[in-house]
């Protein structure tokens, strides 16, 4: 009889887009009779991520919108739409249909809004989901996941709909406007994607190719050698840039074999690049990480540390930031872009809003971030790090 919709967005706007969609099904009581949920990869950046905690690691290998709008609207067709704050949801979900060409019935015009009937069965001041709950004694262990919130927005209406006693609900009528409301007639073609995926520490040596070929030539392992050291320069590997390393070496035939010789030439000189810059204190967490995300056994960094570095058959240089060297800031932080650009400005370096090709350096909230500003730094070949990476880079000016 319901669906019971929640969404996760990038924004609250016309042209945000919606990341996480959950759809419980309930019967006339209120009662669970089916759930679905998946993330949605909004190709850009994914907003107040603080708030929604969705890594863009996971949404990259979620379905577009487009790939599971059949589902949706089978999902919702025929029955009682039902959301907390049912404009919103309404207003999100037609704006991805609209991106479609596609027209989908304005689910406010039919729904139930659980946030509009709680001054009717909770007090004329309760709105927010989260008091919503706390009135009417619903749990809810993780707000602002759209399964977790879809789930006690049903427990709401089943809440109501026992305040209804044996009368009928308000709504009830709406039950025949819905059978009669047409979807557009979709087929999906994406499977469903959850949170946590992409959670898991990159392990590039085994993503690497397997099969050993002849030896690559020098102009193959410098491009090589220089990708992995616009990947690194914060110590941490994310899953894009583990992506981009394995598609260079399949494209420039390094096996792992090689790769693994390289990833401890690489090592040795960064261990000897962070012995004339760093105290040995903050040296050994920061050359151990790095080993970790090279696939190498960090128990010989004592030995790389007083050895010479391996001579290279081309000029290679680890990155190091410069005074005046220009910084770009993409997505959305916790502290506040305008926090992150009094550091960055603060410690020498120039804060700018657009990267070009003279841009040294764009700072993510999250590395794996789709939006505009990063595609265009990896296009360039700029590197892409955290806030905390960079403020350390930065310290050495």
């Amino acid at each position: 009889m319901y669906a019971i919709l929640d969404l996760e967005t990038t924004g609250l706007h016309r042209n945000d887009r919606v990341v996480e969609i959950a759809i419980v099904h309930a019967d006339e009581t209120g009662a669970v009779t089916g759930t679905w949920h998946t993330l949605v990869n909004p190709e850009r950046d994914l907003g107040p991520v603080h708030i929604h905690g969705i890594r863009a690691s996971d949404a990259r290998q979620a379905p577009l919108f487009g790939d599971i709008a059949g589902t949706i609207a089978d999902k919702l067709d025929g029955r009682i739409p039902v959301a907390h704050n049912i404009g919103f949801d309404s207003s999100m979900l037609g704006n991805e249909f609209a991106r479609l060409g596609l027209d989908a019935p304005n689910l406010a015009e039919y729904g139930v809004c659980t946030m509009a009937w709680a001054s009717e069965f909770l007090g004329p001041k309760v709105r927010s989901l989260r008091h919503c709950c706390e009135v009417a004694g619903i749990g809810n262990d993780r707000p602002h996941e759209a399964l977790s919130d879809a789930l006690a927005t049903t427990q709401l209406l089943a809440h109501y709909l026992a305040d209804c006693g044996q009368a009928p609900a308000p709504w009830v009528e709406l039950r025949s406007t819905a059978r009669d409301m047409e979807w557009p007639n979709l087929e999906s073609i994406a499977h469903e994607a959850h949170r946590g995926v992409g959670s898991a520490p990159v392990d590039l040596l085994s993503l690497l190719p397997n099969q050993r070929t002849t030896e690559p030539d020098t102009q193959a392992l410098r491009r090589y050698m220089n990708a992995l050291d616009r990947a690194l320069v914060d110590h941490e590997l994310s899953t894009s840039q583990a992506e981009e390393l394995v598609s260079l070496a399949t494209q420039e035939g390094i096996s792992v074999q090689y790769a693994a010789d390289w990833h401890a030439k690489y090592l040795h000189i960064r261990a000897n690049h962070e012995k004339a810059v760093h105290a040995q204190s903050e040296m050994y967490p920061r050359l151990t990480a790095l080993a970790t995300a090279l696939g190498l056994d960090s128990n010989g960094l004592d030995n790389l540390l007083h050895t010479p570095p391996p001579a290279l058959p081309f000029k290679f240089a680890p990155f190091t930031l410069q005074r005046n060297d220009i910084t770009v800031l993409t997505g959305s932080f916790d502290a506040g872009k305008d926090h992150w650009a009094q550091v960055f400005s603060g410690a020498g370096l120039a804060v700018a809003d657009y990267v070009t090709k003279q841009t040294a350096l764009v700072v993510a909230a999250d590395p794996d971030t789709m939006s505009h500003k990063a595609r265009t730094a990896r296009r360039y070949d700029i590197p892409v790090v955290r806030p905390d990476g960079a403020k350390r880079l930065a310290q050495r000016l």
